[in-house]
């Protein structure tokens, strides 16, 4: 892990014994560096790293030289840096916000700076995680560029990215260079030999970590060099040596070392095997969380966690458990949260930041694969549909009138009626299923003073029926929460505008007795505010509309009622009683649909002998719809019919009365025919050996 953490492989050769998926060496990009940093500091710096800033992982590239050397190659190094820079240099095209020093303060400890870093007011500038030399180091501009976006400069690097607005990062800016004392009297020269420089960027191994700088024609090429034999050579060696990188190294690490080179050279010795707690470890993560018995904040960083929902205690405010998480989240769930994407817990201010796609990939696969139960017990879904649960059950279940979950958590995004525990909207996206019926069967052998009640003692229910056994009672919990955004909120919740279904985050897609659609509809709503309802008896789209969605008042409380209708303004993108199939009604069979990771549905259904996939998904300004389907014959031909008075259209455009155009995404429209007194256009298709493809939208005219 030092090893890693250090970068030994950016100069030395690999060897496959050692740790391959570990985090990569993370050196920052030194392009442009003369727009983010202070010339003093890197002059110093570069003669003593450790002086200049205490724990950094940057070795002397200068130990063993003497004082006038160390300042004439920093300063010709700094030189050569700040020459690759435009000049003169280039103002930020968007200003600094003005901070706020005492916003940035508490921004500061509140969102979790303070889990690993130390603040000015309590610590000593020596102390790990110390931010002193922050003020030095730093331009005010360069500052906030990099905690707007820590991971442009250094990808891969430790410092995730807190998704800051861009007043916060300004706040934290002026928080952290408050103390900034005046620049010294230093600035790079411009009279020096750039090719002689550059060959010293070159010969101190420079590029090996930071990489070839693009601006500059002197093209690099690292070789990497065999670990040393000895514990007295090279960076092991227990003094500096001239040309040699010093790390300033304890005796127990360059032991360490040395046991990890020795270790990896014997061919029957044991291989490393990357854990999810050495990824964890090097990443910090255990500065927030707890993980058995590794990490978790100590009582100083505790204090700093707070919640906006105090009822709630250490739950609300300190970060969850990792204890056996990759058992607990679905892969893609924590891929998600690793990259800061899943917040659930909106009453923490402490945030989950953005690790960047590498380590979410990374660490999600090491988790997953460590943590998963192999003797974990099937849910009923996998092999006995015959036991599995029913909405209405959970629906019973999860209200007053049952185990009464909503007293404590809320529910859709609609508040408890307690305390405000996190939303059981989340629990199937997050959570995998077996976890859930396991830990609602013990809450406390999960999570020990908890405050979650076990409502099923010894496995057994503590209300009867819904469904009688415990793992039914449960499943049907998992089920309601599966099609909550189709279904009723329960009783102690529910209020008469409760039944608007409002298209949040992805599409939803809801069956029902429709007006103009029939009784085989279904209706399709989505987040940019256009949905579109399809009959499946006759297998054509009948109804589009813009605004709100759809009341399933009707669909929920009595069939018999009137059928429902659409809330919004209608769209006349689809011909009444018309459609593109030249084949009658009878001949087309409904098989069903099939969601897309983000919700969007496609549809299959036979139109005599061809089988038909039809996707229509949502624009900013209407719909994008794909039609697929099987050769089939000469005789299925597909048309777009039109209403009388279309003139012919150019291109690929469309005109319509009812509709500003249709635009063809691929090739030409052809030419417009008459049969019987109504006018058709015969869309092209993308022909392959197996397939035909239609690709089109319908929007409004940009305004």
């Amino acid at each position: 892990m030092l090893m890693s953490e250090l970068g030994c492989f950016q100069c030395h050769e690999d060897q496959e014994r050692f740790p391959q998926s570990l985090p990569g060496f993370d050196a920052p990009n030194l392009e442009d560096v003369a727009l983010r940093l202070k010339a003093p500091f890197v002059r110093d710096f570069l003669m003593d790293p450790q002086a200049q800033h205490p724990g950094t992982r940057m070795p002397s590239l200068l130990a063993g030289l003497n004082q006038e050397q160390k300042e004439r190659i920093a300063g010709q190094l700094t030189s050569y840096l700040w020459s690759l820079t435009p000049d003169p240099i280039p103002q930020r095209k968007e200003l600094t916000p003005t901070g706020d020093g005492m916003r940035g303060q508490t921004l500061f400890k509140e969102i979790g700076c303070a889990a690993c870093h130390r603040s000015h007011e309590t610590d000593s500038p020596e102390a790990e995680g110390s931010l002193e030399h922050v003020s030095r180091k730093y331009s005010a501009d360069g500052l906030y560029a990099f905690l707007m976006q820590p991971q442009a400069i250094r990808q891969g690097f430790r410092m995730p990215d807190f998704k800051l607005s861009t007043q916060e990062a300004a706040d934290l800016t002026r928080y952290l260079l408050r103390d900034a004392a005046a620049d010294k009297p230093y600035l790079p020269s411009k009279e020096f030999d750039k090719q002689q420089a550059a060959a010293r960027y070159q010969s101190l191994g420079c590029e090996r970590c930071h990489g070839t700088l693009q601006r500059d024609t002197q093209a690099f090429s690292a070789t990497k060099v065999a670990f040393p034999t000895s514990s007295d050579q090279g960076c092991l060696a227990p003094s500096p040596q001239q040309g040699t990188p010093w790390f300033e190294l304890s005796s127990p690490q360059k032991q360490g070392i040395q046991r990890a080179l020795t270790t990896a050279a014997d061919p029957g010795g044991p291989a490393f095997e990357p854990k999810a707690e050495h990824y964890l470890s090097l990443l910090n993560c255990t500065a927030c969380h707890h993980r058995d018995t590794l990490g978790g904040p100590d009582r100083n960083q505790a204090m700093h966690f707070r919640s906006s929902g105090e009822d709630l205690g250490e739950e609300g405010s300190i970060p969850p458990t990792l204890d056996r998480v990759g058992n607990k989240l679905t892969r893609q769930a924590l891929r998600k949260t690793i990259e800061g994407r899943f917040n659930v817990r909106p009453y923490m201010n402490t945030r989950m930041p953005h690790w960047g796609a590498e380590h979410a990939n990374k660490l999600s696969i090491l988790l997953a694969e460590q943590d998963r139960n192999p003797n974990e017990a099937p849910t009923p879904s996998e092999g006995r549909e015959n036991q599995v649960g029913r909405n209405m059950w959970g629906r019973a279940l999860i209200g007053v009138d049952g185990l009464g979950c909503i007293q404590c958590h809320r529910l859709n995004q609609h508040p408890s009626l307690g305390i405000q525990a996190m939303d059981l909207m989340h629990a199937p996206e997050r959570l995998r299923a077996s976890w859930f019926r396991d830990y609602l069967l013990d809450p406390s052998g999960f999570r020990p003073g908890t405050r979650m009640p076990a409502f099923w003692p010894d496995g057994k229910p503590s209300l009867g029926g819904h469904g009688g056994t415990a793992e039914r009672q449960i499943d049907s919990l998992w089920v309601y929460l599966k099609e909550l955004d189709q279904s009723r909120l329960p009783a102690g919740m529910e209020r008469n505008t409760d039944f608007e279904l409002k298209p949040h985050s992805k599409p939803i897609v809801f069956r029902t007795f429709m007006e103009d659609a029939g009784l085989h509809a279904v209706a399709v709503g989505f987040p940019e505010g256009y949905h579109a309802a399809l009959d499946t008896d006759s297998c054509r789209w009948v109804l589009a509309w813009k605004g709100a969605f759809l009341s399933a008042e009707s669909t929920w409380d009595d069939r018999f009622t009137p059928l429902a209708k659409t809330m919004g303004a209608p769209k006349a993108w689809f011909p009444p009683q018309k459609d593109h199939w030249n084949t009658h009604p009878t001949q087309r069979r409904f098989s069903g649909y099939r969601l897309d990771p983000n919700g969007v549905p496609t549809f299959y259904y036979q139109v005599g002998p061809v089988s038909v996939e039809d996707r229509l998904s949502a624009t900013q300004q209407g719909f994008l719809r794909t039609l697929q389907w099987t050769k089939g014959d000469a005789s299925t031909a597909l048309l777009v019919r039109t209403w009388p008075g279309s003139e012919t259209g150019e291109s690929n455009h469309i005109p319509i009365d009812a509709v500003p155009s249709i635009e063809i995404q691929q090739g030409t429209p052809q030419r417009l025919r008459h049969q019987d007194t109504e006018q058709m256009w015969i869309l092209p298709q993308i022909k392959t050996d197996q397939r035909r493809i239609i690709t089109y939208t319908m929007e409004e005219a940009t305004p």
